[in-house]
């Protein structure tokens, strides 16, 4: 069951951010049965062991394209050769692929309602928009949130925390955590702009 709420979650993202994709049309059998998913986590995996690569893909996702590039690099074609439905796409559609990996690394990690992790994150950063003291003092220190003075301190946090007990849960269980995916979303909201 909790794989089937999973896909559902996960095609309601895709679906939300323009993922009209295999992503979004995958069944909805699981994470485990379903190639896009596959696919992404071992691209995400390759990504992660091959952190220069990663950082100029997500730079120019072309460079997919460039044969100095995947000459220079013989990791990416090697996994490209072990994942034709991968290479066909990425190469026909660079940004779109990188997109749906950047999307995969910021939400795809949660064991369940992806959209609904991203909304909590996109609720919380838009309140930080509005208290700069606050964002500045999580930023720097997210373990202050599970202080009951900090709180006491900050009636907006408090009653904001007691209005979305989703941020509120996930906030407190892993505050650090948290906060970097507040960072992250940050970063990638300005690049769909």
């Amino acid at each position: 069951m909790r794989k089937v709420i999973y896909a559902l979650g996960f095609t309601a993202l895709a679906l939300a951010l323009g993922g009209v994709s295999r992503i979004a049309a995958a069944p909805l059998s699981g994470q485990d049965d379903d190639p896009s998913w596959q696919m992404l986590t071992s691209f995400n995996a390759f990504l992660n062991d091959h952190p220069w690569i990663a950082k100029k893909l997500r730079e120019n996702p072309r460079l997919v394209n460039d044969n100095d590039f995947l000459k220079d690099n013989h990791e990416l074609p090697q996994w490209l050769d072990d994942h034709p439905d991968a290479r066909e796409e990425f190469k026909a559609h660079p940004r779109e692929f990188m997109r749906r990996e950047r999307d995969f690394e910021l939400y795809g990690r949660y064991q369940a309602g992806g959209d609904a992790k991203r909304a909590e994150v996109a609720r919380f950063e838009a309140f930080l928009d509005r208290h700069g003291e606050i964002r500045e003092d999580l930023f720097k220190h997210p373990d202050r949130v599970r202080r009951p003075e900090y709180q006491e301190n900050h009636p907006a946090l408090r009653e904001f925390l007691a209005s979305h007990p989703g941020v509120r849960d996930d906030l407190l269980a892993d505050p650090r955590a948290f906060v970097d995916r507040v960072r992250d979303f940050e970063r990638h909201e300005g690049d769909e702009r």
